[in-house]
């Protein structure tokens, strides 16, 4: 007689975790408008394809809305659509981390508690719902976070290439990320000084310059 096959307990928890915030944006507006959501869409000035940056915004966030727009039509739809792709990041982010809490934690009540304290984090869910960068910020954060543990855990060329990407996307979603380099420049340097891993620290520093010169360029 064959065994039925048990449910892993983290569907469970992503099943509360989803209906917690449903609950959460149930009694929310569907989205909400901040006094400079408009310098990031309709008074945004710049073009990515034209090589043109508008001097006010990083073009990420705005580009985001250029293309929902130019899908939806209207303001009101491209809004929600927004939202909803927020909260998919949102979600995936959990998931991300989730895996990364199974590498450094042997207990899986430790990694479980932890998956739900970031998934239900109630201030997550109201940057959810606002039309600003602060959402994608936090969302990719995490999962930029989660790639560098992987990273110490295991480098890797590959790895190496897509922090500095990551790190030059940050950027552009968000200049305040500029401090990212300070903190690569130094974990770089304390590679460099191991003489197994100073290959990958040179390929990062080498990619981190790139990075900044393009960010301070643009």
């Amino acid at each position: 007689m064959n065994k039925q096959k048990k449910i892993p307990i983290i569907i469970y928890i992503f099943f509360i975790i989803i209906l917690i915030r449903l609950i959460f944006y149930y009694n929310m507006k569907e989205y909400t408008e901040a006094f400079d959501t408009s310098s990031y869409f309709q008074n945004y000035e710049g073009s990515i394809l034209k090589a043109c940056i508008d001097e006010q915004r990083t073009p990420v966030y705005p580009t985001v809305y250029k293309i929902f727009k130019s899908m939806c039509g209207t303001d009101d739809i491209t809004y929600r659509t927004i939202i909803l792709m927020q909260e998919i990041v949102s979600i995936v982010s959990i998931a991300v981390l989730y895996k990364t809490f199974q590498s450094i934690f042997s207990s899986k009540k430790y990694v479980y508690i932890l998956t739900i304290l970031y998934g239900t984090c109630p201030v997550i869910f109201c940057y959810n719902k606002m039309l600003l960068t602060e959402s994608f910020s936090i969302s990719f954060m995490v999962m930029f976070v989660c790639l560098l543990i992987s990273f110490n855990k295991k480098p890797s060329i590959k790895k190496n290439i897509l922090i500095a990407i990551y790190t030059f996307f940050l950027i552009m979603l968000r200049p305040s990320f500029l401090y990212i380099t300070v903190y690569l420049f130094i974990v770089w340097f304390l590679l460099f000084l191991n003489k197994e891993k100073r290959k990958q620290a040179i390929i990062g520093f080498a990619l981190l310059i790139t990075i900044v010169r393009r960010g301070i360029c643009i």
